[in-house]
């Protein structure tokens, strides 16, 4: 079951850039600011959605 952890991590790499980049976008800051709040909701509501999806094969 090394297969989820490794796309945890890929995840979180994703919706990292993700965010950076809406960031950049409109001008907002990434660190210390409503980046990494969004980074932080986005992260583990797709963090709980690919669990569910690795438990239901």
């Amino acid at each position: 079951m090394i297969l989820l952890p490794l796309t945890l991590m890929a995840w979180l790499f994703v919706s990292w850039d993700a965010v950076d980049r809406l960031c950049r976008k409109f001008g907002w800051q990434m660190r210390q600011g409503i980046g990494m709040a969004i980074w932080t909701v986005l992260g583990l509501a797709g963090g709980f959605y690919l669990m569910s999806l690795f438990h239901a094969f």
